[in-house]
């Protein structure tokens, strides 16, 4: 789909080939702004004058919508949004670029090209700047500020992308037998028969048959070889793992994964550039286990960063912890000491130590006042009521003597230095505040994510407690609680439990509205809201995914009750996120 390119750079090196011209062409938008292109952007800048381009939109795969919310229409009955791209190479030109959208129905772009020129546009200016030089106008004031925030790429050491098998069907299964089954079949079944069986495709670059046969033949005990893998979200599947690059699997990315094999551990489990632009923001998750590089989208580019590194050896887990602590967390040095300089000050600094002081000294001198004038009073019994009050007045200075000095004790000793666990809890809140996301969505979607950290220790503190215990419920290590859930979810309706239409319904009867997920015409699960059902992980609407990789296949008991927590776990989120959104809006 990508063809157009070559389009475009022919018509480059012809122009490049004359002193002065121009390009007129049409082709798809992608390459305004999709980070793959900005080399091809780069070149484009540094070889014509000037460049204008009008967006005509009408992405059917991104749902784009007009300004004003209606539907906007493609000007060709495909599904990828289209571009008007105007090159001109002069060298008496002062070099610009400029840009302008087309928005509406198919007439109404086809009415908008035959009534306007390039004087009668009214177009937008661009600059585009590093690291992506896109081709479309951002706020820069923003993009200044969010660029700023720390990268995940400089907080994480190590990081790198999920595996790559090559070969899903051969490498990952959902049951540990399967994955047994596929490394004996290599090694038993005559080649052809072999190919035959896992309905695999012809030999590429990065594997090959008698790679992957070599690989395991020498391993006695083949079941050592089958790890836990995160394959999709809320999947958990079963992979033969050698550890070995361009062997059974492709590209084992055992920098990172070698951290996670018999190790308890976590990571951060991101993206570089979102892929489904036009939802909100989830490009984020959370793994204790290695993950697929398809984890969050097809075609992916999941990455895992791992929250401790250990000392191994082997794919098989035989390693040890870093002898001199017992574990070595992952962050960068630079990290650390940002951490360090930010959050190990102590909780009231010098300037509220000394303003509390001085308060405690206009307090001790109140005091000194207050019972000069009681001795005063008390020459005469006609002032009783007058020192009474005195009295009561001094009790009152006195308290507030007392919390305040008790504020200045506190402020010599209390000092706070977040543990990793906790850093990982706040960025993972962070990534999953709808305010800062849609704040910040057009440069999130683009590159690695980027995240600000509070002045405030206290608000640090909150956010990251809220973040963790998201990562808990991510990783199902917590069950959710709480009556609003324990309906939710519940599989019902008689049948075979194999898997066929996958369908949201809201059904009433008896007077009752009831919302479910139904996996074939009698089967379903209850009170699923479209909320639920809707929700996506990446480019995943999780429900339907993980259903839709079990079509007329029999669900099995661990599955159905993986589905219903899985319903619990996504009604949760939604509701957990609205009060992170409220600690992070408090905490700017």
């Amino acid at each position: 789909q990508d063809d157009y390119v070559k389009f475009i750079r022919f018509a480059q090196y012809k122009i490049n080939k004359v002193e002065r011209g121009v390009v007129g062409i049409i082709t798809s938008h992608a390459f305004l702004d999709n980070p793959t292109f900005r080399g091809m952007r780069q070149s484009l800048m540094r070889d014509f004058d000037q460049m204008y381009f009008i967006d005509l939109h009408g992405n059917s795969h991104k749902k784009e919508k007009t300004p004003d919310g209606k539907t906007d229409k493609n000007v060709f009955d495909i599904m990828q949004g289209v571009a008007i791209s105007i090159f001109v190479k002069n060298p008496n030109s002062k070099k610009q670029i400029f840009y302008t959208d087309f928005w509406g129905t198919r007439e109404e772009k086809f009415e908008q090209c035959l009534n306007n020129d390039l004087q009668s546009i009214e177009w937008k200016k661009i600059e585009p700047s590093k690291p992506f030089y896109l081709f479309k106008p951002q706020n820069k004031e923003l993009k200044e500020k969010y660029f700023k925030f720390w990268s995940i790429k400089d907080i994480f050491n190590i990081k790198g992308t999920g595996v790559i098998t090559k070969r899903d069907k051969l490498s990952i299964h959902t049951t540990e037998n399967g994955a047994l089954q596929a490394a004996n079949d290599i090694l038993d079944l005559p080649k052809n028969d072999f190919y035959r069986k896992y309905n695999l495709p012809k030999d590429v670059r990065d594997w090959k048959y008698e790679w992957a046969k070599k690989d395991i033949e020498n391993i006695k005990d083949k079941k050592k070889l089958i790890k836990k893998i995160n394959y999709r979200p809320y999947d958990i599947r079963n992979i033969v793992y050698t550890g070995s690059t361009k062997g059974f699997i492709g590209w084992p990315v055992m920098k990172v994964m070698q951290h996670f094999i018999n190790k308890e551990n976590l990571g951060l489990v991101f993206t570089r550039f979102a892929y489904k632009k036009d939802l909100d923001y989830s490009y984020t998750f959370v793994s204790d286990k290695i993950i697929d590089i398809n984890l969050l989208h097809i075609p992916g580019t999941a990455s895992l960063a791992p929250l401790y590194l250990y000392n191994n050896n082997d794919a098989n887990g035989n390693g040890y912890l870093f002898k001199d602590e017992e574990k070595k967390d992952n962050f960068t040095k630079g990290f650390r000491e940002f951490i360090k300089t930010k959050y190990s000050k102590k909780a009231v600094s010098e300037d509220e130590k000394r303003i509390l002081k001085e308060k405690i000294k206009q307090k001790e001198q109140a005091i000194k006042n207050l019972q000069k004038t009681i001795k005063t009073f008390e020459t005469t019994d006609d002032n009783v009521d007058i020192i009474k009050s005195l009295k009561n007045n001094l009790q009152e200075v006195k308290k507030q003597i007392n919390i305040l000095n008790k504020q200045l004790q506190q402020s010599e000793v209390t000092t706070y230095s977040p543990s990793p666990e906790e850093i990982i809890g706040y960025i993972y809140a962070i990534l999953h505040s709808k305010m800062f996301t849609n704040t910040y969505a057009e440069f999130l979607k683009i590159d690695f994510p980027h995240i600000p950290f509070v002045d405030n220790h206290k608000d640090f503190i909150n956010l990251s407690k809220a973040g963790w215990q998201l990562i808990q419920i991510h990783l199902q290590n917590k069950n959710v609680e709480g009556k609003k859930y324990e309906n939710i979810g519940l599989y019902g309706g008689a049948g075979d439990n194999i898997v066929g239409k996958i369908e949201h319904k809201i059904i009433k009867e008896n007077n009752k509205v009831y919302n479910r997920l139904y996996i074939n015409q009698t089967q379903y699960f209850e009170n699923v809201s479209e909320e639920i059902y809707n929700f996506y992980i990446g480019g995943y609407k999780v429900l339907s995914k993980y259903l839709k990789y079990r079509k007329n296949k029999k669900l099995q008991i661990n599955e159905i009750e993986n589905i219903e927590n899985v319903v619990r776990i996504i009604s949760y989120t939604i509701e957990e996120k609205k009060i992170i959104d409220k600690l992070f809006i408090h905490s700017h």
